[in-house]
């Protein structure tokens, strides 16, 4: 069901009980998985091929699209949460949730979850209190994960959005035919009329030449009324056999500045740190659902570990202690001692879960280690002993290829 009829659906239970509109859409999403036999993502009724929308809800992709990786993905996502706890539906109203956040952590809990539970038994949220999982073999119990996710810095993402917004109006209105459209935002006091925008791109597009007939690979224009500014560039493309379908505008836009990933990635675990939770004496590991693509492996090892730094005089290398791992002033038995390691979820989408890249990067200080092989892993940052007695943390089996 698209989200403009569970949004009706909801609008009119409202109207009837007197709920709250959150309480509502809970309900109207499990009436329909009753109705749907449990399927949380149902087929579509209506065909639809062609791409998202730059802007559109993620979760559309899945809801809506009937490409072949569609299918494939809504099969696994309603396989893994037919083994997935839910009794209230509220962990399925955030797997379609049109809010992207919520819908791409929700993903990464319930990947983890069908991770978990093919080397333990999995409690969700016991007594509705996290950490998210706690983990048993037998009456046993193992120890507690938390899951969070790291997303593109919201500066950045708000961008992406509003080039989104107004490719996504462009692709609307214009046909992908003989030309690419790509456009950077120079100055935007307001949101720039999409159809008089339209209107002036078609005729550009009509006023360029044959690209057949041309050697001229880009032609560039600008595009200027009162507060508004867009730097255009048309780029020849060849015509589809099965008939236009794609998208018009391409991507974009280009995004500079600092990389934070490592700081806010630091900031974030050491909220996670334990310690709001009962651990119960038990180990403790946050798993993280790597979303913003500038959080390379060099970021994620400066975020745990400490940036790198060099001695001027002998380029000796060395860790910054501004890591969440390692000794501090003050903290000589080590930092964070109640996490036992990290994991970091990265490289994966429902219709392809094999591709998903999991690592493990443990605590030097953790007072209590994560069971090995819960989760089984692709590599992990692990102690080593040394037969000369010497102890080290080193990649095991080797560090990877940092492919995020």
């Amino acid at each position: 069901m698209p989200h403009d009829k569970i949004k009706a659906a909801a609008r009119g239970r409202m109207a009837l009980t007197g709920e709250s509109y959150s309480d509502a859409r809970r309900k109207v999403i499990a009436e329909r998985q009753a109705q749907t036999g449990l399927l949380l993502f149902p087929e579509p009724d209506v065909a639809r091929d062609g791409p998202l929308g730059w802007a559109e809800p993620s979760v559309n992709f899945l809801l809506e699209s009937t490409r072949p990786v569609a299918a494939a993905g809504r099969a696994n996502v309603n396989a893994w949460y037919s083994r997935f706890p839910d009794p209230d539906g509220s962990f399925g109203a955030r797997l379609i949730s049109p809010r992207g956040t919520d819908h791409e952590v929700a993903l990464d809990e319930l990947l983890l979850h069908e991770r978990l539970a093919q080397k333990a038994r999995v409690s969700y949220e016991e007594d509705g209190q996290g950490p998210d999982f706690r983990l048993y073999q037998g009456d046993k119990y193992l120890g507690a994960i938390e899951v969070m996710s790291l997303f593109m810095e919201h500066g950045w993402s708000e961008v992406q959005a509003r080039h989104g917004r107004i490719a996504d109006e462009l692709n609307g209105r214009l046909t992908l035919d003989r030309w690419w459209i790509y456009f950077e935002v120079v100055q935007r006091d307001r949101d720039p009329s999409a159809k008089a925008l339209a209107s002036w791109v078609s005729r550009v597009i009509d006023q360029l030449p044959d690209p057949a007939k041309s050697n001229t690979r880009e032609h560039h224009r600008t595009y200027t009324v009162n507060g508004v500014r867009l730097s255009f560039t048309f780029t020849p493309c060849k015509l589809d056999p099965a008939g236009p379908r794609g998208r018009i505008v391409g991507p974009g836009p280009v995004i500079g500045g600092f990389v934070k990933s490592a700081k806010r990635l630091r900031i974030t675990l050491q909220k996670k740190a334990g310690g709001r939770y009962d651990l119960r004496d038990r180990p403790f590991a946050i798993c993280v659902g790597a979303h913003d693509p500038f959080c390379s492996l060099d970021e994620i090892e400066a975020a745990l570990y400490g940036n790198e730094q060099y001695e001027a005089a002998t380029m000796a290398q060395s860790r910054a202690r501004n890591g969440l791992f390692g000794r501090g002033p003050g903290e000589p038995e080590g930092k964070n001692t109640r996490i036992s390691c990290i994991f970091v979820m990265s490289n994966w989408h429902p219709w392809e879960p094999k591709k998903a890249r999991l690592i493990r990067l443990d605590n030097p200080f953790a007072a209590y280690p994560f069971p090995d092989g819960i989760p089984a892993v692709d590599a992990q940052v692990a102690r080593v002993d040394h037969a000369n007695g010497r102890i080290s943390f080193e990649w095991l089996p080797a560090r990877p290829v940092d492919t995020w």
